[in-house]
């Protein structure tokens, strides 16, 4: 069972955070925020798990063996209310927000005895789905919490919240997690370490992108597909071809992008490191590797600015197939240099 201590790669934040779980210091009300992806509901069931488990005094919490972690693990504890948005607790049909009647219907249970213990934990997920009234609504329970209840909101995007909602919540924010603690989640789901670094280089510091990625194998077959055709180019008289196979792609082409973005983003990492072959992605074609190691910084970022102006052109509506072969024309004249 996962464990605030897997957070601590977060920062030092989280070990403060661990130790008032296990002290019973906790604050009232946390904000989690931080891009999607980066772990903030499982943040928050993993501390909800330490606020209702039931293992004895002196083992760190959760336990993952009691009653109370092995419900949590599917998250039906008696004593955790969740609401997000496209869950109805009351009759009202909208799924789009949180409403005041909901926040009220969870204010009314939260006032309850707990069934299993002393504590009840309200999650609300993606908090800035609740309405301004709604987070009026919860404000004053915040103000005046009443004892045993604990508040864990998630958001990635905060600046929708009041302040006067986050004024009154202990913030915890989530950042990019470093590679290595990226490849060490992949492995403890079973992936390869070749696989992992492949995946760990797409997945923008984010645990949950990298576990989508994995077991993604249209993206990766995609993907092979814009090296082939964008990077690999070995003959002009090949260009045209490939931005004619193109042209129907103009949908995708920010998933095009994206895909030489990071990848350029890759080589000018290793070009600055020097750090060679052992730092190239699995699928980095020879001609690259044999570039990157003699390139100049200056030659990587004409590569970005031409994707830049790439995305620029596409804005307005100049036609794809113009666009890729241009972009291929580049990246060919710079490789080859």
């Amino acid at each position: 069972m996962i464990s605030i201590t897997d957070f601590f790669a977060q920062g030092e934040l989280f070990s403060v955070l661990d130790s008032q779980l296990q002290e019973n210091r906790l604050p009232h009300a946390l904000l989690i925020t931080g891009e999607e992806g980066l772990g903030k509901f499982t943040l928050a069931k993993t501390i909800a798990g330490a606020l209702l488990c039931e293992g004895d005094s002196g083992i760190h919490k959760p336990c993952g063996k009691c009653r109370s972690c092995l419900q949590m693990e599917h998250m039906n504890h008696l004593d955790l209310l969740l609401l997000q948005k496209g869950i109805h607790l009351t009759s009202d049909d909208r799924t789009k927000v949180i409403s005041a009647d909901d926040i009220g219907v969870v204010l009314q249970e939260a006032g309850r005895t707990g069934f299993q213990a002393n504590r009840r934990v309200i999650m609300i997920r993606n908090a800035e789905d609740m309405t301004d009234y709604a987070q009026n609504r919860l404000l004053k329970t915040l103000e005046e919490p009443q004892e045993g209840i604990f508040f864990l909101l998630t958001s990635t995007k905060p600046d929708l919240l009041l302040t006067t909602i986050i004024s009154r919540c202990r913030r915890i924010p989530l950042h990019e997690w470093p590679e290595a603690e990226l490849i060490r989640i992949l492995k403890a789901n079973n992936y390869s370490e070749e696989k992992a670094q492949t995946i760990v280089m797409e997945a923008e510091g984010s645990p949950g992108r990298a576990l989508r990625l994995a077991e993604d194998e249209g993206y990766w077959s995609f993907r092979r597909e814009v090296i082939q055709d964008f990077l690999n180019c070995a003959e002009r008289a090949n260009v045209m071809e490939i931005g004619n196979k193109w042209k129907d792609y103009k949908d995708q082409s920010e998933t095009v992008f994206s895909i030489l973005d990071r990848f350029f983003s890759q080589m000018i990492r290793i070009c600055l490191s020097g750090s060679g072959d052992g730092s190239f992605p699995a699928d980095c074609p020879d001609s690259w590797k044999h570039f990157v190691e003699k390139a100049k910084l200056e030659d990587m970022i004409r590569l970005t600015d031409a994707l830049k102006l790439a995305r620029e052109r596409t804005d307005r509506n100049v036609q794809f197939p113009i666009i890729v072969e241009q972009l291929i024309f580049t990246c060919m004249e710079a490789r080859n240099a």
